[in-house]
């Protein structure tokens, strides 16, 4: 039960970009958590520094990020790393955007009886 729940919980992180949805971010997060990571450019073959947001920018990012439909509706992978009594770590191996591909790990913590998410620390696949 508690794998499946953090799975569950794991996933609602790609589905609110798929879906634009922040509610689930406000469901399924912590008040505190942040996403942190690098982005490669396509256009200019390089790395782009690494970038840190915090609960309001993640929603906006959500928000905003499939207006276009640019997400594919390709299979993820996901996959607890480790689960203890309270953390875990999901590996989430999924194509962003068409051809592109990135790597996410997601930090959760148990508030109570809940799994919430943490720390999202993510790279560009290349």
């Amino acid at each position: 039960m508690t794998e499946k729940n953090i799975l569950e919980i794991a996933a609602t992180y790609p589905a609110a970009f798929k879906q634009m949805n922040p509610n689930l971010i406000d469901a399924h997060f912590t008040k505190t958590a942040t996403k942190t990571g690098f982005i490669f450019n396509y256009e200019n073959d390089k790395w782009l520094d690494v970038s840190t947001v915090k609960i309001p920018e993640i929603k906006e990012w959500a928000a905003t990020f499939n207006k276009e439909g640019i997400m594919p509706d390709t299979q993820s992978k996901m996959s607890i790393l480790d689960a203890q009594d309270r953390t875990a770590v999901v590996k989430l191996e999924m194509e962003w955007l068409a051809g592109k591909k990135g790597c996410d790990y997601i930090l959760l913590i148990k508030e109570g009886n809940q799994w919430k998410i943490e720390t999202i620390i993510y790279q560009s696949v290349l």
